[in-house]
């Protein structure tokens, strides 16, 4: 995948959602105001007549008007998550493993992380240079509000070695050292060739460089197939063509697919 594919692929989505988010907004303002009408066609103040001929038609009546307003708020609703999802889509910064560039952001990341880990490790050795010798502080290359803050840190246990907390840096090399690893496992996908298998009737298509694992099935499933789809995390991919479910390329989608063909040449 190229980056304009990449980011034709991303703008796509935000387009999905907007246009799905306009559509609930449209649709639920109209429940809304259908209900708000059939509640304003009942004379102020009337009653429900207990015992009346007219009293099952006057329930059924505003419970449709209830009903109509409630789904109309709950469409408005909707509208708002899709569109917090569209912003979500434009303003995110994550690094997804289609995106051609992921190696060299990734890389990037861990470059940034590096020089805090190196920063935060600089300041708990000024802060023991400190304790030792108080003037060494003066000939540190840190910024003036770090030298404060290492000579206004007090330790609250006896196990506190410096104002960065050990865990934080424990944590911090660990999430440097599960990024490379991130890293190297993009660079084997994305330099995998594009492949397919026929098994029967059914489709798969397997698409390391973009993540994806896609099958193509001739028509409708069943119920059962659809769960077991979405149990190993594929969803309906309209965009590929009819009954084509798409999931990331992870263990759990090939051992999905293993078992189609278990199943079939069994």
């Amino acid at each position: 995948m190229t980056r304009e594919e990449y980011e034709a692929k991303r703008q796509a989505r935000y387009d999905r959602l907007i246009a799905a988010a306009e559509r609930a907004q449209s649709e639920g303002t109209a429940k809304v105001k259908h209900g708000w009408d059939m509640f304003g066609a009942i004379p102020m103040g009337q009653p429900i007549l207990i015992g009346h001929h007219s009293e099952k038609r006057d329930r059924n009546y505003r419970n449709r008007a209830d009903g109509s307003l409630r789904k109309g708020y709950a469409l408005q609703e909707q509208a708002a998550e899709y569109r917090s999802r569209a912003q979500a889509t434009e303003n995110n910064d994550a690094i997804y493993s289609d995106n051609p560039d992921a190696g060299e952001l990734i890389t990037v990341k861990v470059a940034k992380l590096e020089k805090l880990l190196a920063s935060y490790k600089a300041v708990n050795a000024a802060y023991k240079k400190f304790i030792k010798d108080p003037a060494s502080l003066d000939q540190a290359d840190l910024a003036d509000s770090t030298k404060k803050l290492i000579r206004e840190w007090k330790p609250e246990y006896s196990w506190d070695k410096g104002p960065i907390a050990s865990f934080t840096i424990t944590n911090l090399s660990a999430n440097i050292r599960r990024y490379k690893e991130r890293a190297q496992i993009v660079e084997k996908k994305q330099a995998l060739e594009d492949t397919e298998k026929i098994i029967g009737d059914i489709k798969i298509e397997f698409c390391p460089a973009d993540n994806r694992i896609r099958i193509h099935y001739p028509g409708r499933v069943s119920a059962e197939v659809f769960k077991s789809l979405r149990s190993a995390g594929f969803r309906v991919a309209k965009s590929f063509g009819d009954y084509v479910f798409s999931a990331y390329y992870n263990n759990s989608a090939r051992w999905f697919v293993e078992q189609i063909k278990e199943e079939v040449t069994a």
